[in-house]
């Protein structure tokens, strides 16, 4: 019988049996692979629908230890199931054709589909440690997957993504033991419990240094801003669909999920944290797009976007209007849509012309009408224009932020929204409008696999926005009702 431990077994047979897959033909690779992102974005809708139950399962029977760690998925879970598996298959379905020229395909596949292993780990398991566990597995497998190419501005990349990393993950950890210490106990429900009895002066700013030190752990792994140095590196040096799950998928995983876990379902909300996750929204939603702006690298410039991007989820966290929630919690699936789609499209580009650098493009828009159309849809969703879906995540931010008071934070959202329309209008300029430059004069759209899998996330982005109502209605509210009632 499937249940939700099968989001662990699934990835990591299809990644034990690969090498030999491989052996066999790259297709029968390129089969697997895609036959299991099938599998788990099926058991994903499958928890959404009831199909799948929800209850606690051992986490595999291979060792006690595995045992030992109990699996649960609750509303806010199921989003971000539906968010990791759902662009892993359209990421896995890319690179299909992608890895044609890179070659490696079984330890390709394979670390990504442990990526994907860790990351179900991380929002399925029931207690902190067993959180940080699988945020390592994840963390580990993108590593390796940013120095894929063995090239040495991605293994330079990787390093620095890793020895940040380190600094993160030891906060993480000094944190889980002061926790540990006080409470005698690493379960969510136990924590949740402890931290709403009465507690000594002595022991809230314990708990303070302890919140202090998950925001700059989780906060390194979000990439927000200041803490983000390692991002715009990792990004371009990385092979395109590594590229778009690190920006659409990892970081808000990594770092935005265990954020919101911790501080808006295990620690009582305060105007202090509130006030903190504004802040850096605020930073991360303005200098992200302003440094954007000056970048010519299309990937570099994707990956300041995506800091800009996250800025408006923590402002929305933050607020924590009701609204505010559904906005930001919406805003993850939407932005996981639109920015891989990007990266996606960003690889393409690369994959037909060599180059990054926009100043060199131009033209590009009837040699690669597919990736153009599709680079059109994504530039129109991560503005907000309707009926697109980022216009009804940011609608809900700025409804949220005026409802509660924070006129001036509406704005700055409403004013960057309009500012990220504009740098990315002046993208589609550069790299597809214009003179064809001569040297392009050849060149052909991407491969099938690789324009099927941003046919599917346009598409996605499309109807995410028209059918809003019955996304919120399924899949938002119900997360956001778990974090506003606490339980």
């Amino acid at each position: 019988m499937l249940n939700i431990s099968s989001f662990f077994i699934i990835p990591l047979v299809a990644a034990l049996l690969m090498p030999f897959a491989s052996k066999l033909h790259k297709r029968a690779a390129d089969a697997l692979a895609v036959l299991t992102g099938l599998v788990l974005v099926a058991l994903s809708v499958g928890l959404v629908m009831g199909w799948v139950p929800q209850g606690d399962y051992p986490a595999g029977d291979v060792n006690a230890l595995a045992s030992a760690v109990k699996l649960h998925a609750d509303e806010l879970s199921i989003l971000f199931l539906l968010v990791i598996n759902s662009i892993g298959l359209a990421c896995l379905i890319y690179s299909t054709a992608y890895l044609d020229h890179l070659g490696g395909r079984a330890k390709f596949y394979g670390l990504f589909l442990i990526l994907m292993l860790g990351l179900n780990g991380v929002v399925l398991v029931k207690d902190l440690f067993s959180l940080y566990v699988y945020l390592e597995v994840a963390s580990i497998a993108s590593y390796i997957l940013v120095a894929f190419t063995l090239q040495f501005d991605g293994i330079e990349s990787a390093l620095k993504y890793l020895l940040l990393s380190v600094a993160g993950t030891a906060m993480i950890l000094i944190g889980i033991a002061l926790i540990y210490t006080n409470v005698g106990s690493l379960e969510f429900k136990n924590i949740h419990d402890a931290l709403r009895a009465n507690i000594a002066p002595d022991k809230w700013r314990l708990y303070l240094l302890t919140g202090t030190l998950f925001v700059c752990g989780f906060g390194l792994k979000a990439a927000i801003m200041p803490f983000h140095a390692w991002l715009p590196d990792a990004h371009p040096s990385a092979p395109a669909p590594v590229s778009a799950i690190l920006s659409g998928v990892v970081i808000k995983v990594g770092g935005v999920y265990s954020l919101i876990r911790i501080f808006l379902y295990l620690y009582p909300s305060t105007p202090q944290i509130q006030t903190v996750f504004i802040i850096l929204g605020v930073v991360s939603m303005a200098f992200g797009a302003i440094i954007a702006y000056f970048q010519d690298d299309i990937k570099r410039m994707l990956a300041y976007s995506s800091i800009s991007q996250i800025g408006y989820i923590m402002i929305g966290l933050g607020i924590g209007h009701p609204w505010a929630i559904a906005g930001a919690l919406f805003h993850i699936l939407n932005h996981a849509q639109f920015k891989s789609l990007l990266f996606l499209n960003s690889g393409a580009i690369q994959y037909r012309t060599g180059t990054r650098n926009m100043t060199e493009m131009g033209g590009l828009e009837n040699r690669m009408p597919i990736t153009s159309t599709t680079s059109a849809f994504g530039t129109l969703s991560i503005a907000g224009i309707p009926p697109f879906n980022g216009f009804f995540s940011k609608l809900l931010i700025i409804l949220g932020a005026i409802k509660a008071g924070y006129y001036t934070v509406a704005t700055l959202a409403a004013c960057f929204s309009i500012f990220t329309l504009g740098y990315f209008l002046i993208i589609q300029r550069k790299v597809f409008f214009g003179k064809l430059n001569a040297k392009w004069k050849d060149i052909k759209e991407a491969p099938a696999a690789m324009s099927v899998s941003v046919i599917l996330l346009a598409t996605a982005c499309l109807l995410t926005g028209v059918f809003f109502r019955p996304i919120m209605s399924q899949v938002i509210e119900p997360a956001a009702k778990i974090l506003n009632g606490g339980n």
